[in-house]
């Protein structure tokens, strides 16, 4: 019992860290999105519950539930970012809710570093020249 708290704790602070995240960039960029840090702690205590009820079809009502939401939200933004991020919280909640929480918890670092440094992914993508990529 003990071990699936820690499951569901760790699948609710990925949304948590990706929530904080969207949030400040949404005030940053006045732009509207799916959601901020109450949204996404909701999403990913959502996918970590519907893995524990051990309930097979569960998950993946959960799954279209949280799509539908992404899709209905692209009517007022500008890019998909926060949707796909949604979707990745939502199946690193569901992978901690099975158990599988280190891999989650890292990949969940991973998203949250792609959200985060943005601008400097921006700068990096936009310096390569095209012999660059024709050489790789």
């Amino acid at each position: 019992m003990q071990d699936l708290l820690w499951h569901l704790l760790a699948a609710t602070l990925i949304g948590f860290a990706v929530g904080l995240e969207r949030e400040r960039a949404q005030v940053e960029r006045q732009a509207s999105t799916i959601g901020g840090v109450r949204t996404f702690t909701l999403i990913g205590l959502l996918g970590g519950a519907s893995a524990i009820a051990q309930i097979p079809w569960l998950p993946v009502v959960g799954l279209a539930a949280v799509a539908g939401l992404a899709v209905y939200s692209l009517r007022n933004s500008r890019d998909a970012t926060s949707q796909v991020a949604a979707l990745a919280v939502y199946v690193l909640g569901v992978l901690c809710g099975l158990g599988i929480v280190l891999p989650a918890l890292f990949a969940g670092a991973l998203v949250l570093g792609f959200l985060a440094f943005r601008e400097e992914l921006h700068a990096f993508a936009g310096g390569i020249q095209r012999a660059e990529v024709e050489a790789a």
